[in-house]
């Protein structure tokens, strides 16, 4: 009995031996590592890893590997799917995509773990190396990860953007994107602490490049009260008073100093304030805009007594606006549009807009003394605005408790139905804002002397034009120094009526007077005004030339002619030409011949004046030879019909009188001046393209006279 005993106990052992070396030993065997189980092993029980065969481990039993075990390059790509949080944290660096290559969910855990932050998600392709992460997609933006604080939140985006959120201090390295969607104290890199939030609804906010934050296209950004959104171009923001170039927004809220810079009309950013900021007093209802396309504004807030200064400098081609409540004014190139909304409801806060000398949208107005003032543009928290000199006293224009009324002094354009042009003059355009704008888009093609003087522009209905103009056939008319256009007018009819003006402008300048010492130096003085030399060491001088109307005059003598004030003979004949000597400057300035030849009209004794010499040049033919009056027409054409240059008049209507006659002059003068040499009008006998039919004397003279 006890030998069978025996026998069953060997029995059992020989059995289990030749199981186990059917199926793999639960244990480990050094000398026969390919015996160990490794569906079934002790994974404890191993003791020498390096002779471990890394492929028959199953995939589930990866997370049984010690951590500091585990040889991530052995793994295969269904291995690494089963890794646990502690051996992807011990092998970050190892690791190229922790999205794809490992459990995404895993590996965020690792980061949260490594790096104490409290939430990490991954929905695109990154890594970590040297501590940083790393974005796979297209932006592949960087975070280093142990700058971050504890309560930070981490999103990486399949386009390889990186979103950090709940982070007060985000790192001065790096590029990354900034996620605040509820107002934080946020500490910039530059070390300003800023209150900062955007709309929950953006999936990007402000983008950080190495310390500099961006605000991305189309995003809305609010910073100290200040929302911005930069329209067609990510915009830097700047915030311990560094100058931007190009588009930017740089905020000094120390100094309270805010510049916006923007370089065209596609790429700029638009600023809002909102109830409390650091540079508009801003009450609930007002509403303040701020954009530069083409240009820089720089807004100042001057303390608690005086009310923020806008300067403005613009660029060729560009502008700058300001919206204040029911106001828009556009410092344009060259010209300064106000625009009065009739949504007077709307608030506004106090200002002062001032174009900086020198820029393409600097402008002038003329007083009502008539000396030209460099303006600005003052405007209250009631929608009114005034345009008052740039020198105008600080403690009675723009301080928050003035007490002067705009409309006593000053000129005021405030009107809540009209579009306004300012301009060399003080100069208004009023009318529907479709027509106003293209009508702005004539003068500015007009030569720059016919700008000059105060004038006005109204445009209305065409069948209002007979009543304004008080003549039934009327298409347009200069009535003194308004001009009145039918809607959808022409080019050529805003040059016509100013002409009209330009000839009134003109004709001033020339009674007829005898010698009058002190009236020549009142006029001497006036000429000092409007070419700026007052204080200057100045003399006049007049020269007398001898010109010649041969078809080899020199460039020089050319240029001398349209100096000349008297008219010339028909071969040749005596310029006067007079120049002002600013001996401070040692500057030549040329007078215009109308200039020159008033100081001789002063000097010299009695003279015709600019409408006798007309006259004197045109004869009797005022009215000759053109078609009959009718009841509803005056005439247009000779009574043949046709409307070529005839009797020293370039079409019949303006042999209608001598104003329309200088009118249609000017008009071709300044618009198509080529036609007068082209129609052989003014060849003087002796030019190889004399027409002795075509030619007329009195054309030539007029010319020069004018």
């Amino acid at each position: 009995m006890k030998q069978a005993a025996i026998f069953i106990i060997v029995f059992a052992i020989l059995a289990g031996a030749a199981i186990s070396q059917e199926q793999g030993e639960a244990t480990f065997d050094q000398a026969h590592p390919e015996l160990f189980d490794y569906e079934n092993g002790n994974y404890a029980l191993i003791t020498d890893w390096s002779v471990v065969d890394w492929a028959k481990i199953p995939s589930e039993r990866v997370k049984d590997v010690p951590v500091e075990r585990l040889e991530y390059q052995s793994l295969t790509p269904a291995q690494r799917k089963e890794m646990t949080t502690g051996q992807i944290a011990i092998n970050l660096e190892k690791i190229e995509d922790l999205f794809s290559d490992v459990s995404a969910a895993t590996a965020a855990q690792a980061l949260q773990q490594t790096y104490g932050i409290t939430e990490v998600h991954f929905f695109g392709g990154c890594r970590v190396r040297d501590g940083v992460l790393e974005a796979l997609g297209n932006d592949k933006e960087t975070l280093p990860l142990s700058e971050l604080s504890p309560a930070a939140n981490v999103r990486v985006t399949d386009y390889g953007r990186i979103l950090l959120s709940n982070e007060p201090k985000p790192p001065a390295t790096g590029t990354f994107v900034l996620q605040v969607f509820h107002p934080e104290e946020i500490t910039m890199p530059s070390g300003i602490v800023v209150t900062i939030f955007g709309k929950r609804d953006t999936n990007n906010l402000l983008h950080f490049a190495e310390g500099q934050p961006y605000l991305d296209e189309g995003k809305e950004l609010t910073v100290n009260g200040i929302i911005i959104q930069p329209i067609g171009v990510e915009v830097p923001l700047y915030f311990a008073g560094q100058q931007g170039e190009g588009t930017y927004v740089a905020m000094d809220f120390t100094n309270k100093k805010l510049r916006i810079g923007g370089t065209s009309p596609n790429m700029y950013a638009e600023i809002f304030f909102t109830k409390p900021n650091q540079f508009f007093p801003v009450e609930e209802g007002d509403y303040v805009l701020l954009n530069a396309k083409g240009g820089e504004l720089t807004v100042s807030n001057r303390g608690d007594d005086l009310v923020p200064l806008v300067s403005s400098t613009v660029i060729p081609g560009g502008n700058a606006q300001v919206m204040n409540g029911a106001t828009t004014i556009t410092l344009g190139d060259k010209k300064i549009i106000v625009d009065h909304h009739k949504n007077a409801e709307i608030g506004s806060a106090p200002m002062v807009i001032v174009p900086k000398e020198g820029s393409s949208a600097s402008f002038s107005y003329t007083d009502q003394l008539g000396f030209t003032q460099q303006g600005k543009i003052i405007m209250d928290n009631n929608n009114n605005y005034a345009i008052i000199p740039t020198e105008a006293p600080a403690d009675a224009f723009e301080c928050y408790d003035c007490t002067q009324n705009f409309f006593d002094q000053y000129l005021v354009l405030h009107n809540a139905n009209m579009w306004r042009l300012l301009n060399t003059g003080a100069s208004v355009v009023t009318g529907s804002p479709k027509e106003v704008m293209r009508v702005l888009d004539y003068t500015s093609q007009l030569p720059e002397g016919w700008l000059a003087g105060s004038w006005q522009i109204d445009i209305v209905p065409k069948e209002e034009i007979p009543i304004n103009c008080h003549a039934l056939d009327a298409y347009a008319c200069a009535a003194g120094n308004t001009i009145y256009l039918p809607e959808d007018t022409g080019f050529f009819a805003v040059a016509h009526e100013f002409a009209h003006v330009y000839t009134n402008h003109v004709t001033s300048k020339f009674p007829s007077r005898s010698s009058d010492p002190a009236g020549l130096e009142e006029y001497k003085l006036n000429l000092l005004r409007r070419y700026e030399l007052i204080g200057h060491d100045v003399e006049f001088s007049t020269v007398q030339t001898v010109l010649s109307a041969s078809e080899d005059a020199s460039d020089d003598t050319v240029r001398l002619e349209s100096l000349c004030d008297q008219p010339m003979s028909e071969t040749e004949g005596i310029c006067y030409a007079t120049y002002l000597i600013d001996k401070t400057t040692a500057n030549r300035i040329p007078l215009q011949s109308w200039e020159s030849r008033q100081i001789r009209e002063f000097s010299e004794g009695p003279q015709k004046g600019f409408m006798g010499e007309w006259d004197t040049i045109a004869g009797d033919v005022y009215g000759k030879d053109l078609e009959a009056v009718t009841e509803n027409q005056l005439p247009n054409h000779w009574t043949d019909g046709s409307d070529d240059p005839r009797h020293g008049c370039i079409r019949a209507y303006g042999c209608r009188n001598d104003l329309e006659d200088i009118a249609t002059i000017i008009e071709f003068v300044m618009t198509d001046p080529s036609f007068f040499s082209r129609e052989s009008l003014i060849q003087p006998p002796g030019h190889q393209e004399h027409d002795p039919e075509r030619y007329d004397q009195r054309l030539t003279q007029k010319i020069h006279l004018l």
